[in-house]
């Protein structure tokens, strides 16, 4: 049961399956996702953070730390392994920007122990990145479409989580009409009272703030979203392209914040020395 006012009594619903009465809990696990009663994924992303930092772990004397392994396939078996664990049902959350601060600041530290960098090295989430640019495999050049945009590179988990969440949007509204997941995408509440102050964010907020940041809002207001999506290939391709200029935008907005960051520490230290 998620309730509008967390602190106000009311009476808890009472279940009962086969003539067992089910317990009321305020977080279960479903399907490996904790769900809670708040309606936040706030908790499910602490568990992802855990469950990613575990499977990094066991495999650090195994693969991170060793010399011989070459650094591609070490990015390949962190794609592969590790990634998933972080944003596992990804496609559903409803996270702001604290939480992808903290998924994005884990992909940083774990991106450092891989390529062998400390925090004395003052590498940048963008450097770490960039020097793990690979690009698709040369000798399957054959095989991949002319008009596949798909990005081979790493990307930051705010981009990864972004485009999950518009990739599953489209297979949602693809749906039937009377399919479930269709029918709470769109659906509403008639009943009940908001509290007074900012609204929680919501998933088609989400949505809504996904389409802008990959530049797809204007073509959203100009065609119809759904004639948009009904074509799978074209959005597949549109999202994809929409995140690449998302990450493009992302590492730039990282690149300008350091460098008022240092411009910010020169001036203090030549003030000091001033004085």
């Amino acid at each position: 049961m998620q309730k509008s006012y967390p602190d106000k009594i009311r009476p808890e619903p009472k279940i009962t399956l086969g003539g067992t009465v089910l317990n009321n809990v305020k977080q279960f696990k479903y399907l490996g996702t904790q769900i809670s009663d708040d309606g936040s994924t706030t908790k499910e992303i602490k568990n992802r953070i855990k469950q990613s930092a575990a499977a990094f772990s066991k495999l650090y004397q195994r693969i991170w730390k060793k010399r011989h392994i070459k650094l591609k396939t070490k990015v390949k078996t962190y794609r592969t392994i590790v990634i998933p664990c972080m944003i596992y049902g990804s496609e559903t959350w409803n996270c702001g920007k604290n939480d992808f601060r903290k998924l994005d600041g884990l992909q940083y530290r774990q991106l450092r122990t891989i390529t062998g960098k400390t925090f004395r090295d003052r590498v940048s989430h963008v450097q770490l990145l960039q020097s793990i640019e690979f690009g698709p495999n040369q000798n399957f050049l054959w095989a991949i479409p002319e008009d596949e945009t798909k990005n081979p590179n790493l990307t930051s988990i705010e981009t990864m989580v972004r485009l999950s969440r518009l990739r599953y949007f489209g297979h949602v509204l693809r749906m039937d009409d009377s399919r479930l997941p269709n029918i709470v995408v769109h659906g509403e509440i008639n009943k009940g009272l908001r509290g007074v102050g900012r609204p929680k964010i919501n998933y088609r907020s989400c949505i809504k703030e996904d389409l802008k940041k990959f530049d797809l809002w204007d073509d959203c207001q100009q065609f119809s979203l759904h004639e948009m999506i009904s074509n799978r290939k074209k959005w597949r391709n549109s999202i994809i392209k929409g995140s690449l200029f998302h990450q493009s935008n992302w590492e730039n907005h990282r690149i300008k914040l350091s460098e008022n960051r240092k411009l910010k520490t020169d001036n203090s230290q030549a003030l000091l020395l001033h004085i």
